[in-house]
C-alpha cells in the first residue's frame, strides 16, 4: 500500500490486533491486562505480550511474587520471544523460566530456562 508516494508498513501492533481480531478475540482487552499484570513490548519488527505465571498451571492467575515462570501469551516477528526474554530476565531475575506454545496448540506448551533461552536466541534488544 502507499500514501503518497511512500510505502506503507503495517506494524507488528496492527498485525496483532488483526491476528486476535481473525481468532474472535478482543484483542484491545489481551493489551491492557498484559500492560497491567506482565509485559508488552513492540519495536519495528516484533510484537509480544507477556505475564507472569506458575509453570504448572499457566493459565491461571499469578501475583510475580508467587510466579515461577513467565509465559508469552503472544510473539510476533522475528526474534521477539528472545526479545521478551531478555525483558523477562532483567525486569525478574528471581523468575528463571520463559514458555510459550508453537502456533497456539495448548498441548504443545514448553518452559525453558530463561539464561539459556537468551544465549540460543542472542536475545539482543
Amino acid at each position: 500500500m502507499e500514501a503518497h508516494g511512500i510505502a506503507w508498513h503495517q506494524s507488528p501492533l496492527h498485525k496483532a490486533a488483526q491476528f486476535y481480531t481473525a481468532k474472535g478475540d478482543d484483542f484491545w482487552r489481551a493489551l491492557d491486562y498484559h500492560q497491567r499484570f506482565g509485559c508488552v513490548y513492540m519495536d519495528y519488527e516484533c510484537f509480544g505480550m507477556m505475564r507472569p505465571c506458575n509453570s504448572a498451571d499457566p493459565f491461571t492467575f499469578c501475583s510475580p511474587e508467587d510466579a515461577d515462570a513467565w509465559y508469552v501469551d503472544f510473539a510476533f516477528g522475528d526474534g521477539s520471544v528472545g526479545k521478551l526474554a531478555r525483558i523477562a530476565q532483567a525486569s525478574n531475575p528471581n523468575i528463571k523460566l520463559i514458555g510459550f506454545t508453537r502456533n497456539n496448540d495448548e498441548a504443545s506448551i514448553k518452559f525453558y530456562d530463561i539464561e539459556k533461552w537468551t544465549r540460543r536466541t542472542n536475545g539482543i534488544i
